[in-house]
């Protein structure tokens, strides 16, 4: 992949790599993604900024359903155990991935997670941040196929009893008042 800090292309332990006893390293990593393309590697502990898109045609109210996978890998050259996560914010709110363990040289294995969140703007920023220990040993954090839908909100059981109580007694008084007015005119 590209590299910022360097002309050296980064490279992540897995297929084509081998380890210092010159064995190739067989850690499930592989070049495509689950959906079968490219996918982002950011370092969670060096560097940290996230990934950001404005999301507009939203609305107020509703659920946005945020899904993506994701997975921890660790960078070719260096070794240790390390962690992966994203942290997931939409508008002012931030929801956590569950932080995935990595052996050295290791691979977690791609994850799919579908998060939540109350749309509070009808355009909103949503972005990624990569969330990684420990500092020094590159842990990459890895995402793909992010997805955004909409559901619209569904009112509370206990809100649509409620309603009904509610309703219910509306008519029971209206009623009332019905009939007293009849008894009054007769």
């Amino acid at each position: 992949a590209a590299n910022q800090y360097s002309t050296v292309p980064l490279k992540l332990w897995g297929p084509g790599t081998k380890d210092a006893s010159g064995n190739f390293v067989l850690n499930g990593l592989t070049p495509a993604s689950p959906a079968g393309g490219n996918f982002i590697a950011a370092d969670g502990a060096f560097g940290e900024a996230p990934i950001q898109q404005t999301i507009t045609g939203l609305t107020v109210g509703s659920t946005a359903k945020v899904s993506f996978y994701y997975a921890g890998a660790q960078q070719f050259g260096y070794d240790g155990t390390t962690t992966d996560a994203w942290s997931v914010t939409l508008g002012n709110q931030t929801v956590k991935t569950d932080v995935l363990p990595n052996v050295s040289h290791g691979f977690t294995g791609w994850k799919q997670a579908t998060l939540s969140f109350v749309v509070t703007n009808a355009t909103e920023v949503l972005s990624f941040l990569a969330v990684g220990t420990p500092a020094g040993v590159p842990p990459f954090s890895l995402l793909d196929d992010v997805s955004i839908s909409q559901v619209a909100q569904v009112p509370e059981p206990t809100s649509l009893a409620l309603l009904g109580v509610f309703l219910g007694g509306t008519g029971w008084v209206a009623r009332r008042h019905r009939h007293r007015q009849r008894r009054q005119a007769a």
